[in-house]
This record gives structure tokens, C-alpha cells and sequence, in this order.
């Protein structure tokens, strides 16, 4: 799995940002793009920093609508924990109970914590100080053990797996969480669950499944697994939520990349406001002192008034506030089934077709034009792609006699007209 380290969009060196703590997962360079990118924008308003102030809001594994409590407690968005007259149910780790014991606490081997407390030793991360996210699973967990609160299909699955009266608590053995779904064959490109290859009805799918609360803790838990956190993970709970509706993507951790993998594989852009359909894919306006960088990226779930409902890593189907990110464009699949439009590795042993992706397979060291698109370039190291070039205002990369890209300075040189 690759990770550029180098993107330069009009000879500036600029960090992939946006919902994404890295760029994109796919060593397939930047491809050009279908539809209207030059229309009205269906929201106006004002280019924001949703993301920054995502960064700096704690966002836990459980959100206020899909967090279940034992009888009698509630959700306490602010803390984390399930309270109960003011008091914190726990789950509290090990090294909750050891910090608050060395740090002044008091009724520190207590069932139930003061809530200020508790959210003192807690920490700001998805999962309590002392547990951290499952690899496999998706889940928090501290030894053979899953902290919660915990979704009601969580719940649901426990009690179906024989977990008794464990499963209405906070915490309970890890054997009874139930198995993430197989997403890929192994190279992060072809999805191997859903509609193998039908675009046409991917949105559709996406709607019913994503939409569904099973649905949304399934991507939420894959997409946790993937990035350890639901901070900057809107295009990771998309992509997951993509795949597992039939679309064969890469999973992408930036906006920026899940955008282009959409639009290289022919995803029509919505510039019409009535034209927005549950399922759609909406692409936000660029992050404030970030252009090319959407700020955003979720699943459309309709209007609420004059303001989107999103589906995404910041909880489930929820309402746009005003401040947010206003919305840029739609995104929706194109009809049909197969072909390069909607899943262009499936002809990748077939010597006639163009190629799919670059790769540094036996190449020295150095920059090189990209096969794939010709505005763009990348940068072998130990036959491995370090970083990637973009070429700004319709000019192209030009290769040299050696083959490599043509220079200006250290840089790939872009040249001519597209």
C-alpha cells in the first residue's frame, strides 16, 4: 500500500488534507475527470475548515445516535461514557483505574465514576486510554476483552453469539463480535463482495445499506480497522461503504483521492440541486487555503428543509448544520455493468488495454511521466513510488530520451498543451 509523500499542484508542495491524516492508498497517479468540474456550485457559501475543526473536536466510537446505554443511562456526547445521574458507567481500562488512583482520584475501584472525572483519565482518543482499536475487528478492546458503549447491532450480535446478560453491559469478550465482511482480494483494488462490477445500481445499494444502521456499523467498524480513529475518515467510511455496495475502488483516506478514483472510473457530476438522490456521493467545496482539497465527502440521505443530511465517519444520518461545508457537486455511478468506466482493472491481463495504473516494477531511481495521465508524474525510489508531480494549467509531462520525465531543476518540467 503506497502513500505519496509528494503531491505539487502548481509548483507548490502541498500535503494531501481534508478528512485524511495521509494521502491517497493507491499508487495509481491522478486520472482526468468526467462531467461539468466548472458549473455552479448547488450550495453557496463561504470555503470553511470543517476539517480543522473536526481535528479538534473529540469524536469517540460510539456516536450520540448509534450509542446504546444499560437500562436507565444515557449518552453523554461530550464525555463518551453512558452517565447515569451524573455519574459515568464506565467501562473503565486498567490504566484508567492505575492514572486516576496515582492522580488523585477517589472511588477509583467504583462501578461508577463522577463524570468530570472520568473524563479526565478517559482521553480524547476513539478509545478509552488503555484500549486502542482492533486490527481485525474494528472494535475497542483491552485484552480479550471489547469496551464500549456499544451500537445496538453490536449488541444484537453479541446476544446472537450467546453473550447473555454481558451483552446490555459495557464490555464483553471479543469472540462475540461478529467477523468484518472480505472487501478484497488482496491488492486493495478489486472488491469481492456485492454487485461485482455493476455500476448501475451501486448508489442505489449504497442508500439501503450505508443508510441502514447495520450497514453504518459495519463501515464504521471497517473503517476504524483502517485508519485506528474515526477523526479525518470521511473518504475511508465512503470508500468502505463504495466497495461493499458493489464499486470497485481502492480505499482512499483523502478526499482529494476518492474523488479522482470515482471520476477516473466515470462518475457523472450533479450540478443540480433537485437532481441529488439518496446514495449520491456529495463532494464538498475545497477547505479554506486548501484549493483542489475538498473539504468533505459523504453520502447524500436527503433534505432536511434547506439543509443535507449526510451519512459519514461523524456520525449516522444526521443534518448539515449552517457552517459546515457547503456542497460543491453530486457524484453518481455510471449505468451498465463492467468495462473501464466502472472497474478498470478488469482488463488488466489484457496486453491491448491502456494502462491502469504506473509502477516503478524495474525502473532506476528518478522521476517519470505518468502512462496513465498525461499531466501528471511519479518518482521511483528502490522501485517503489515515493511521490507524485501534477502538471497545472493544461500542460503535460514530456519524457526524455531515457525515458525518464523531462526536468526543470529538480522537478519534472510540464510543457505544451493537453
Amino acid at each position: 500500500m503506497i502513500r505519496w509523500t509528494k503531491l505539487v499542484v502548481l509548483g507548490v508542495i502541498a500535503t494531501t488534507v481534508a478528512c485524511s491524516s495521509a494521502g491517497g492508498t493507491s499508487d495509481t497517479t491522478v486520472q482526468p475527470s468526467t462531467g461539468d468540474d466548472n458549473g455552479p456550485d448547488i450550495e453557496s457559501g463561504p470555503s470553511v475548515n470543517e476539517t480543522g475543526d473536526e481535528l479538534a473536536t473529540p469524536m469517540w466510537f460510539a456516536t450520540a445516535d448509534t450509542a446504546v446505554c444499560p437500562t436507565g443511562g444515557t449518552f453523554d456526547a461530550t464525555s463518551g461514557f453512558c452517565t447515569q445521574g451524573g455519574r459515568a458507567l464506565g467501562p473503565f481500562t486498567a490504566a484508567m483505574v492505575a492514572s486516576c488512583k496515582n492522580g488523585g482520584g477517589s472511588g477509583c475501584d467504583d462501578a461508577n465514576w463522577d463524570l468530570a472525572q472520568a473524563a479526565r483519565f478517559r482521553g480524547n482518543d476513539t478509545c478509552p486510554v488503555g484500549s486502542a482499536i482492533d486490527a481485525t475487528l474494528g472494535v475497542c478492546t483491552e485484552g480479550a476483552n471489547t469496551v464500549g458503549p456499544f451500537s445496538q447491532t453490536m449488541v444484537d450480535d453479541c446476544s446472537a453469539a450467546g453473550g447473555g446478560d454481558a451483552c446490555s453491559g459495557l464490555r464483553f469478550g471479543k469472540q462475540l463480535v461478529s467477523e468484518l465482511p472480505v472487501e478484497d482480494d488482496g491488492d486493495n483494488t478489486i472488491v469481492t463482495q456485492g454487485a461485482g462490477g455493476n455500476c448501475s445500481q451501486v448508489n442505489a445499494r449504497m442508500a439501503s445499506f450505508y443508510g441502514s444502521r447495520q450497514g453504518y456499523d459495519t463501515v464504521s467498524r471497517a473503517g476504524m480497522r483502517t485508519l485506528g480513529t474515526r477523526h479525518n475518515g470521511c473518504a475511508t467510511w465512503l470508500s468502505h461503504a463504495i466497495r461493499m455496495s458493489g464499486g470497485n475502488i481502492p480505499i482512499e483516506e483523502s478526499t482529494n483521492g476518492l474523488r479522482d478514483a470515482l471520476k477516473s472510473r466515470g462518475w457523472t457530476v450533479i450540478r443540480n440541486r433537485a437532481d441529488l438522490q439518496p446514495g449520491d456521493v456529495i463532494v464538498t467545496k475545497d477547505r479554506a487555503g486548501m484549493p483542489g482539497h475538498p473539504d468533505h465527502i459523504y453520502m447524500f440521505d436527503g433534505w432536511d428543509g434547506q439543509n443535507p443530511r449526510a451519512v459519514d465517519n461523524q456520525g449516522f444520518a444526521h443534518t448539515r448544520t449552517p457552517g459546515k461545508s457547503p456542497i460543491a457537486y453530486g457524484l453518481r455511478a455510471p449505468s451498465g455493468s463492467g468495462g473501464g468506466s466502472c472497474n478498470p482493472m478488469t482488463n488488466q491481463n489484457d496486453a491491448s488495454a491502456p494502462p491502469q495504473r504506473d509502477s516503478c516494477a524495474g525502473k532506476s531511481d528518478g522521476w517519470y511521466c505518468s502512462d496513465v495521465a498525461t499531466y501528471s508524474a511519479y518518482e521511483c525510489a528502490g522501485n517503489t513510488i515515493a511521490g507524485g508531480w501534477q502538471c497545472s494549467d493544461n500542460t503535460v509531462c514530456r519524457p526524455n530520451g531515457s525515458g525518464k520525465a523531462t526536468l526543470s531543476g529538480q522537478n519534472p518540467g510540464c510543457f505544451g498543451s493537453r
